[in-house]
């Protein structure tokens, strides 16, 4: 799960979402289910989305431990962009990319916010060495949440959010950042994994501003045999 919430590499933050331990009950069911699927590395179909670049959609074939091209041309892209997708293919197919299972060592819940009749909405904190990691001018204008499903029992949605703008570095300000990284079920006994990965980041840096945004989308999973 660690690669999937790197954030605003252009300012050299932390690439985890590490978000540690001792769950209340609901958390508790969903991290123990996710973790009976450890190392689980299923076949499935991303597709990368940026506005200004345009789409790729790729699959993964688990049995045969390679990528292929299924619409878009990754000659188009810039070299930077084909870098950092190559990096990402590399770590997508690591144990434990696709689901929660290591939820209990990167996640801190602080507190439920809400509960409705559908789902749980818990606070999350920071762990230890995020906090060493992250600038403490991010660490009070980023708002970290969980949804759980109540139904499902499984973990919809884990989200960072800013509440106002932020210095990452004396000559960098972000004042807009989402991540997002939605969970859901398509097995009928299965693990929950991603299928969307939305982030968001604007702002200004080295005296130019930037409005950085791309979707990930996963789908078409299957398990091995």
């Amino acid at each position: 799960m660690r690669i999937l919430v790197a954030i605003a590499a252009t300012f050299s933050l932390s690439t985890s979402f590490s978000l540690a331990q001792t769950f209340p009950a609901p958390v508790e069911v969903a991290v123990s289910a996710a973790e009976r699927f450890e190392n689980f590395t299923p076949s499935f179909t991303m597709r990368a989305s940026m506005p200004d670049v345009g789409s790729i959609t790729m699959r993964y074939d688990a049995e045969k431990k390679e990528w292929s091209v299924l619409e878009g041309d990754l000659s188009s892209l810039d070299k930077d962009v084909q870098k950092e997708l190559d990096s990402l293919k590399e770590d997508l197919i690591q144990p434990n990319e696709l689901t929660y299972a290591d939820a209990r060592e990167e996640i801190v819940v602080r507190n439920l916010i809400t509960e409705t009749d559908q789902e749980y909405i818990y606070a999350l904190d920071l762990d230890a060495e995020d906090k060493e990691e992250m600038p403490e001018s991010m660490q009070d204008a980023v708002e970290l949440k969980l949804y759980l499903d109540k139904e499902k029992n499984h973990i919809r949605l884990l989200s960072m959010k800013s509440i106002r703008p932020f210095k990452p570095a004396p000559i960098a300000k972000v004042e807009t950042l989402i991540v997002e990284q939605e969970f859901s079920t398509p097995f009928p006994d299965g693990p929950a994994v991603i299928t969307r990965l939305y982030n968001k980041a604007s702002g200004s840096a080295l005296f130019q501003k930037f409005n950085d945004e791309f979707t990930l989308e996963f789908f078409d999973y299957k398990m091995q045999p």
